[in-house]
């Protein structure tokens, strides 16, 4: 049974895909109408907090001002459309809203058809030891539950399934969905900086023309350049760590149970630098706690780069507000400063000639 609090830490934990649950059960997942309930608001929570939130956002705005009356209110909302990145960090121009509204199902989309083929190819009689994850479900739940996973395996870490019993095909899709992370919307936050010096204004701050640097899909900056450096960067770097915990690992185990852990180990470890939190765990706890602890401090490091990772390159123009507002009123002061020394100047030649 659910509690208010439960009810209310799942809330903002799937909201702000912290991935923590208070229920001692986990989340409910059954055939009964709470359990599709649950799940399915859970699933719009995921959605809405982290890789759909920029979508949101910009939908919203637009409603208000296509709604809203004449007036001050009216033109800050559209001067907030037209130039966005200015304002907010998750703002984006119209094209790139766009493209992350074509992009973004898409990945589940992909994640949600391997998940299904790779239940279908586990559910034949084969004689390995295999069997689907969701072996002895019910069709809809079924469904339900890859849905569950495709959403929620990027960025949330909630799972419905006993993650222990991946097979190798479906870990492995799980590593690459957490290594995925939220690329669309970093590379979007990333490729439309742009520098709002530039950009002609009003002396009231209104737009003096269309806006060029932030909603050109000419300019709006490398986009292939920008996901391949977010999906290769600090690669050597994590080589060396990953490297160094299968060495800890192995030295401190004994060889046949230090083969086993390898699947293991890249699961935890994909899964750390994504920042997502699942595990291949069937205890209470993650795989990573019976590691060594010099293991475990690697493994932190890598948590602490995955959080980094998704920082803009340099200093975002949004934090760059109050000196776009100094320097729109530097020309004017300037203009005057150079008027009023052109007057000095003439008035000095003319004394001097008479």
């Amino acid at each position: 049974e659910f509690r208010l609090f439960d009810a209310l830490f799942l809330t903002a934990s799937s909201f702000h895909n912290a991935g923590l649950v208070t229920i001692p059960e986990g989340l409910p997942y059954n055939a009964s109408l709470q359990s599709f309930a649950v799940l399915t608001v859970v699933m719009i929570l995921v959605l809405v907090g982290n890789t759909c939130y920029p979508m949101l956002l910009r939908g919203v705005l637009a409603l208000i001002r296509r709604w809203h009356p004449e007036g001050p209110g009216k033109q800050a909302i559209t001067l907030l459309l037209r130039y966005p990145r200015t304002c907010y960090t998750h703002l984006f121009p119209a094209d790139a809203t766009t493209w992350l509204c074509v992009v973004t199902p898409c990945l589940v989309g992909v994640q949600f058809l391997v998940l299904m083929l790779v239940d279908y190819v586990n559910m034949g009689d084969s004689p390995g030891e295999h069997h689907s994850m969701f072996h002895g479900v019910d069709s809809r739940l079924k469904l339900l539950g890859i849905l569950f996973q495709s959403i929620c395996t990027r960025t949330a870490g909630l799972s419905v399934i006993n993650l222990s019993l991946l097979s190798p095909t479906s870990a492995f899709v799980f590593c690459i969905c957490m290594w995925t992370s939220v690329s669309p919307v970093v590379v979007m936050m990333r490729s439309t900086t742009a520098s709002v010096y530039d950009e002609p204004h009003a002396a009231d701050g209104s737009p003096t023309s269309q806006p060029r640097a932030l909603t050109s899909r000419k300019e709006m900056g490398p986009v292939r350049g920008q996901l391949t450096t977010f999906m290769s960067e600090n690669s050597a770097l994590l080589l060396v760590l990953f490297f160094l915990i299968l060495l800890v690992e192995e030295g401190y185990k004994t060889s046949e149970v230090a083969r086993e852990l390898f699947l293991s180990i890249c699961f935890e470890f994909c899964s750390a630098y994504g920042t997502v939190g699942l595990s291949m765990s069937s205890k209470s706890y993650s795989n990573c706690g019976d590691w060594h602890p010099y293991s475990k401090i690697v493994l932190m490091v890598v948590m602490v780069m995955g959080r980094l990772r998704g920082l803009p390159d340099a200093i975002d123009p949004t934090f760059m507000l109050q000196g776009l507002a100094f320097q729109l009123d530097a020309p004017e002061t300037s203009e005057e400063e150079d008027n009023e020394d052109s007057s000095l100047e003439a008035a000095h030649n003319t004394t001097d000639e008479d």
